[in-house]
């Protein structure tokens, strides 16, 4: 695959959390690159604007990219060089972000748990959105992973 293409859910994604929606996408690996340098240089620049309007105003998770061991405000709930796992709540929604790395692929989980109606209602009009900048992100993460000597791409935790 050259670009990054919707697959069907993971179960390892989503096993532990019980989501009401999820997706996947992936792509092709780059040798040597963890779970952790596949979402920062995929969500790069998520923690400005896009963090504030969509993750925290729109969608109503909570968020806080001051705390220790966040990934763009998000908590980080596991980091090993092929699972990188991000998860929080909201007043919404729950959500949570799986990258998982093998030889093979690269795939990025979202996943959504909601509180209601109202959290459903959201997501059926913000996912369609989601949908067409997931793979456009992982595909600039490639880029970026294929450009950038290894070890230059930031921590897990810098965003």
């Amino acid at each position: 695959m050259s670009a990054a293409s919707r697959i069907d859910v993971p179960e390892s994604a989503i096993a532990d959390f019980a989501p009401d929606y999820s997706d996947c996408f992936e792509v092709d690996p780059v040798a040597g690159r963890t779970a952790a340098e596949w979402a920062w240089a995929s969500l790069r620049g998520a923690d400005g604007a896009f963090s504030r309007v969509v993750w925290q105003g729109i969608l109503g998770l909570e968020l806080d990219s001051a705390a220790p061991d966040t990934f763009v405000g998000w908590p980080i709930r596991e980091d090993s060089p092929e699972r990188f796992v991000v998860q929080t709540d909201g007043r919404l929604m729950a959500g949570r972000m799986v990258f998982e790395v093998d030889d093979d692929a690269v795939r990025w989980t979202t996943s959504l748990r909601f509180h209601g109606s109202l959290g459903a209602a959201i997501w059926a009009v913000a996912g369609a959105a989601h949908r067409r900048l997931a793979p456009r992100c992982l595909d600039r993460g490639r880029h970026v992973l294929v450009s950038r000597p290894s070890g230059t791409s930031g921590g897990s935790s810098d965003g």
